[in-house]
Formats: C-alpha cells, sequence, structure tokens
C-alpha cells in the first residue's frame, strides 16, 4: 500500500507544468547570479582569450555567496510542501485516511516532497550548466581547483569527474532545501495555509544561513560551509564531510516526519480530519 500512495504523491508532486515552471525560473536565477561577470567573459571570448572561469565554478560562486538561494528554496519548496494544505482544502484527507494509517501517510508526503525537491536541484543544476556551456564557458575552468574551487575538499573529484562534483553540489543544496522544506510541511499540520507553509520553507533556510555568520560558524551545523561543499569536521575527511551533509538535513526530515506523524494521530483522536 505504501508503495500506491507514494506514487501517487509523485505524480501529484511531478506536475509537468508547474515542475518545469519552476525549474526554469531557477535555472534564470542561477544566471542572474553571475550577471556581473558575463560582460567580461563575453569579452574575453570575443577577444579569443581564455574564458576564466566555467560552469562548474560559477554555481559553485552562486552556492558560496548569490543571495538568490533563497528565493530557490523558496521556488522548490513550492513544488509539494503545500501537500498537505492542498489534502485539507480538496476533502483528501479524509478519503485516503480511511484506507491507510497516519504513518504510511506521514512518510510518503515526506519522501514524495524530499525526491521531487531532489530531481527538480538536479535538473536546475545540469541544465543552468549546459547554458553556461552555450554562452561559451567551459564545463569547468582548465585549472579546476581555481577560483572558489581551491577551497573545496573535493578538488580531486572536481578535477578527474567534474560531473559527479556537479551532482554532488545539487544534491547538498537539494537536501537543504528539502529539510527546510520540511519544517514547512511540519508546520501546514498546525496551520494548514499553502503560503504559510512555503514561506516557513524559506524562512528557515534564511534564519540558518543568518546564523551561519554568526552563533554556527565554527560549528558542524554551518549552512553555508556545507553549500560551498566545505567542513567544519576535524580532520577535514571528505568522504566523512559529504557524508555529514547528506545525514544532517536527512535527521532533520526524519525528526520532521515523526512529529508530523504524531500530529496527524492528534488530528484523528480530535476529529480534526
Amino acid at each position: 500500500m505504501f508503495k500506491r500512495v507514494l506514487w501517487m504523491d509523485l505524480k501529484r508532486s511531478f506536475a509537468p507544468r508547474k515542475f518545469w515552471s519552476i525549474i526554469t525560473v531557477c535555472v534564470i536565477l542561477c544566471f542572474l547570479s553571475v550577471a556581473d561577470d558575463l560582460p567580461l567573459h563575453m569579452k574575453r571570448i570575443a577577444d579569443g582569450g581564455d574564458p576564466g572561469s566555467g560552469a562548474v565554478n560559477q554555481l559553485h560562486r552562486a552556492m558560496l555567496f548569490d543571495t538568490f538561494k533563497v528565493i530557490m528554496v523558496f521556488a522548490f519548496s513550492g513544488l509539494y510542501t503545500n501537500c498537505f494544505c492542498r489534502d485539507e482544502s480538496e476533502c483528501y484527507l479524509r478519503m485516503i485516511l480511511c484506507r491507510v494509517d497516519s504513518t504510511t501517510y506521514s512518510c510518503s508526503k515526506f519522501l514524495a516532497n524530499l525526491l521531487t525537491i531532489l530531481c527538480a536541484s538536479v535538473l536546475t543544476f545540469l541544465l543552468a550548466a549546459i547554458g553556461y556551456m552555450l554562452l561559451g564557458y567551459p564545463f569547468i575552468s582548465d585549472d579546476a581547483t581555481k577560483s572558489t574551487l581551491n577551497a573545496i575538499l573535493y578538488k580531486d573529484v572536481a578535477e578527474n569527474v567534474p560531473l559527479l562534483y556537479l551532482l554532488m553540489m545539487a544534491l547538498q543544496f537539494g537536501m537543504i532545501t528539502a529539510a527546510c522544506s520540511s519544517v514547512g510541511l511540519l508546520y501546514s499540520a498546525y496551520q494548514p495555509e499553502s503560503f504559510i507553509s512555503i514561506g516557513a520553507s524559506g524562512l528557515v533556510f534564511f534564519l540558518m544561513l543568518s546564523l551561519s555568520m554568526l552563533g554556527l560558524n565554527e560549528t558542524p551545523f554551518n549552512l553555508l560551509e556545507l553549500l560551498g561543499m566545505r567542513t567544519m569536521l576535524p580532520g577535514e575527511n571528505p568522504v566523512l564531510a559529504y557524508a555529514w551533509g547528506m545525514m544532517y538535513p536527512l535527521i532533520v526530515i526524519v525528526l520532521c516526519c515523526m512529529k508530523f506523524e504524531k500530529r496527524m494521530k492528534w488530528r484523528a483522536e480530535n476529529g480534526i480530519i
């Protein structure tokens, strides 16, 4: 039964028009993030010189410095974070909870939300990289560890398998976005308003970025370091660092799912379905 419920949630979350519209917006944001660099780049290309950077370099730069990340989180959260609000407003909630238990319902919602955001993040990064290359950027700079890439833990991956490194960046951003989105999904169980649940996701991301520059700047919970593919873990082991980058948001997602399930049981016991 869980597979059927999950498949139904995935079909709803991957609504083609909405899904591709949001991806298109996020790809445009990736271009806007390097708008200040484009004139110089185009001049270098016209003069037959070295572009000076690559698509992977630019995306890494966007993850480190660009303010459009918050807007991208809002956009990705708009894919399925408001699913519970829709279920309640469309009278779907009572029907589905008559057929499955609250655990199946909750796990399906959070897993569908996670998979949708991860797919959207990967596609956005890939399409943005292709767009940069159409403008004349190489996939990655000749010196793969040039500029901001020089500080990362995964220099060997970036040099030898740049596509893998691009996917690693996309998954890292997607996992963090899904964690923030899960907080919004949990909040919707208490206040079922679509705009509030999506807004809560972006607000959590913005607050975590702000705390990363203040109280969390020297801790493993520093979001800016994770998005920049760096770590505050001792030893600077790249495998351990990336595993933590995946596990940290996953723990948040699981905790939110558990709390959401308890809220569903409470609503059922009190007849608020």
